[in-house]
Order: C-alpha cells, then structure tokens, then sequence
C-alpha cells in the first residue's frame, strides 16, 4: 500500500512545479551609465593586482 507521505509529497512537487512554471519572467537586471563607469575604475585596479600576483608569489617562497 503507498504511503500516506509519498502522495503528499508528490502532490507537493507537482504543485510546486505547477507554480513555477506559471511565474512571470521578471527582466535581467541592467547597469546605468554611473555604475558602468564605476565598475570601469574598479577594474583597473583589479587589473593592477592581478598582475603583481607573480611578485606576490615570488615574497611567499
């Protein structure tokens, strides 16, 4: 004989699924021109770093 929770919890997920599929797409979210050009500046710092990596390496040994 099934089990009680086994058809509760299949239920559940098709419920679930159910409810996921009929949700509404929201839109990607965008950047606007100030958080690109500060995104831009922390990138050349980044940069930076990321190439004294093998100094870095070379003060560890």
């Amino acid at each position: 004989m099934i089990n009680k929770r086994s058809i509760l919890a299949c239920l559940m997920a098709l419920l679930m699924t159910f409810l996921a599929s009929c949700g509404s797409q929201a839109p990607p979210p965008t950047y606007s021109e100030a958080q690109l050009q500060q995104i831009d500046q922390y990138k050349a710092g980044i940069v930076e770093l990321l190439d004294r990596m093998d100094e870095l390496e070379e003060l560890i040994q």
